[in-house]
């Protein structure tokens, strides 16, 4: 890129751009060696000591490999039980401190940074993390977890980063927040068969003079949805935050059966939408590993 990095971006008409009035257009990969599961998952069994050492001599090179690739912007979701507690409070661990380091190596070497705030994989270091003890969809629809995510996110994006002395909320080099990875809506049948969410439900529905069904139902999705990228949207204004907010909107046809959510992204403050695809995954047998197949004569 031609263009004085790190560079602040904005949505104008539906088109993200730079400062400067260019268009944004940025070619890069997922990379996340602030990840426990990445150590977990990738490094463990291979006998590299999980240390903060051997974790930043893996973020360098990584880099060398990202700058010979040509990339210019990187892509990292956070899984929040590698450094909060039950309430969403920050923790001091390595993974934390990682998150710094990468973003500062980010910046010395001019590539930008997606990063998404919220998931979880299958490797859990904090064990009380209120992320870690609620299901996917429960992260948006119980108010005791959006709650412990609204104070997460407030904590995060005001922390200065270590490496760099800028606070992540006053870092250009971010360039958008994610919220969620790949968010999970409740059906109704799950929602009826859950006593919380029922009863939550239910006085929505007394407020609002609805039957119970799962026409109204629909209805309340929606409302909440929009409600949770709203206040999260809110969150990081108020903070001073500027970078646009992205929504994940899943896979192809995630919007069969959820028109609902998609009105709700439409209508909420989120200035972007994001989709994930792994080209290939339904085409081959599970595990895909061994079950190669030749997929270049499909779409």
């Amino acid at each position: 890129m031609n263009i004085e990095f790190p560079q602040a971006m904005t949505v104008s008409n539906g088109v993200l751009r730079f400062a400067g009035g260019q268009e944004v257009n940025l070619w890069g990969s997922n990379f996340q060696p602030n990840l426990y599961w990445e150590y977990k998952f990738r490094m463990e069994h291979l006998g590299f000591p999980q240390t903060l050492e051997t974790m930043k001599a893996m973020c360098d090179d990584g880099f060398e490999d990202m700058k010979r690739m040509g990339c210019d912007v990187i892509r990292c979701h956070l899984t929040p039980a590698d450094f909060t507690d039950s309430m969403g409070n920050l923790v001091e661990t390595m993974w934390l401190d990682m998150m710094g380091y990468m973003v500062a190596k980010a910046r010395e070497h001019s590539i930008y940074v997606y990063i998404t705030l919220i998931n979880q994989m299958d490797f859990t270091l904090i064990e009380e993390s209120f992320v870690a003890n609620a299901t996917r969809e429960e992260w948006i629809f119980d108010p005791d977890v959006v709650q412990a995510t609204q104070n997460y996110v407030r904590q995060l994006i005001n922390l200065k980063n270590p490496y760099s002395g800028i606070c992540y909320k006053d870092d250009a080099t971010i360039a958008v927040w994610g919220l969620i990875n790949e968010p999970e809506y409740p059906t109704y049948a799950q929602m009826m068969s859950d006593a919380k969410q029922k009863t939550i439900f239910g006085v929505w529905l007394k407020e609002n003079s609805y039957a119970c069904n799962d026409v109204y139902y629909s209805k309340y999705r929606e409302e909440i949805v929009r409600a949770y990228i709203n206040d999260l949207h809110d969150i990081l204004r108020e903070a001073g935050a500027q970078q646009p907010v992205v929504w994940n909107c899943n896979w192809p046809r995630m919007i069969d059966g959820r028109s609902d959510v998609f009105r709700a992204v439409a209508e909420s403050k989120a200035e972007a939408v994001s989709f994930c695809l792994y080209p290939g995954q339904d085409d081959v047998g599970e595990p895909f590993v061994e079950n190669a197949a030749d997929t270049s004569a499909n779409n």
